[in-house]
């Protein structure tokens, strides 16, 4: 800071302890700022706390809603003409193997 920015800085410092420490009004003030900061920190606190309530509501929905779609699947009946791909269900099995594919014997199409 240069000279003129320091002294008005000092300026402001000593006109806010001569506010806040005057002998007559300086607890009033003082009190007044107190209270203040009490009714914000108060304020604040609710609002977190509403916050917190809205999110758990909120959080409970989609978890319901969740169990709520999990269930409607598990209860879809399966069709009997559905067609099953289990190609891929045992191990060591090549997709194209049974077609006789790229897949199927050395892996080279240009050898099948």
């Amino acid at each position: 800071m240069n000279k003129a920015q320091t002294t008005l800085f000092g300026m402001l410092v000593g006109a806010g302890l001569a506010y806040f420490l005057d002998p007559e009004r300086g607890a009033r003030r003082r009190a007044e700022v107190r209270d203040q900061l009490m009714q914000a920190r108060q304020d604040l606190e609710e609002s977190a706390r509403t916050r917190a309530r809205e999110m758990r509501g909120r959080a409970g929905g989609l978890l319901h809603e969740a169990r709520t779609d999990a269930r409607a699947a598990d209860t879809i009946p399966r069709s009997v003409d559905a067609p099953v791909d289990n190609r891929f269900d045992s191990p060591g099995h090549a997709p194209g193997a049974e077609t006789g594919g790229a897949d199927a014997g050395t892996g080279d199409p240009a050898w099948s």
